[in-house]
């Protein structure tokens, strides 16, 4: 577990190798929804663009005065934004993961006030982000190719054991509005259909 507190600076160019190297480390490539390697040509050609982007939020974390990973926000919708974060390889395994996600989103709030929720989209297997969007208080809300996240302002962020718990209450109350759902679409088929249809009516 971290130990150390950590503190987060704006992107600078200065930046743009060391983020090179994290954008390519294996393992992030392999977690990524594009796998292929990055050129450096093409590297420095987006990190600029970003830097300069009124929409995009990158900032850097640190603790003991080290760079230890990345969190980037796009704010694609008014109301909403995108995150996205890599680590540093030597400092995963250590629960920055959380931390970072957990003060970057509070920093994205005070930011850029109009966002109102952050949104995660990660690969199923990747078990590793999942557990620490879900420690920083992600809440499931979509699944497809990808598992989406949500993280809403006006909440409060619980952690470890209040996160499963919120979890697990969402899981349920969604499960309740399928039901009901299905009960309503019989119930107006069998309406429009006629009774005989269905044998509900007498």
């Amino acid at each position: 577990m971290s130990s150390a507190a950590l503190t987060l600076r704006p992107a600078e160019l200065q930046d743009a190798e060391e983020i090179f190297r994290w954008r390519n480390d294996p393992v992030t490539r392999a977690q990524s929804f594009h796998r292929e390697a990055i050129a450096w040509p093409e590297h420095v050609r987006w990190f600029e663009k970003t830097l300069q982007r009124q929409d995009r939020i990158l900032l850097i974390g640190l603790a003991n005065g080290q760079s230890l990973g990345v969190v980037r926000f796009d704010i694609n919708q008014p109301e909403e934004a995108e995150i996205n974060i890599n680590l540093a390889p030597e400092s995963r395994g250590q629960g920055y993961g959380a931390e970072l996600i957990a003060a970057g989103s509070r920093r994205l709030f005070e930011l850029a006030p109009s966002v109102r929720r952050i949104c995660a989209r990660i690969k199923p297997d990747n078990h590793a982000s999942l557990r620490a969007f879900a420690k920083a208080g992600y809440l499931p809300f979509a699944e497809s190719e990808y598992k989406t996240l949500m993280l809403h302002t006006s909440a409060p962020q619980p952690t470890g054991r209040r996160a499963i718990v919120r979890q697990i209450m969402q899981f349920a109350g969604a499960n309740l509005v399928v039901q009901a759902a299905r009960f309503l679409k019989n119930f107006f088929l069998a309406r429009m259909l006629g009774p005989s249809l269905f044998g509900l009516w007498n």
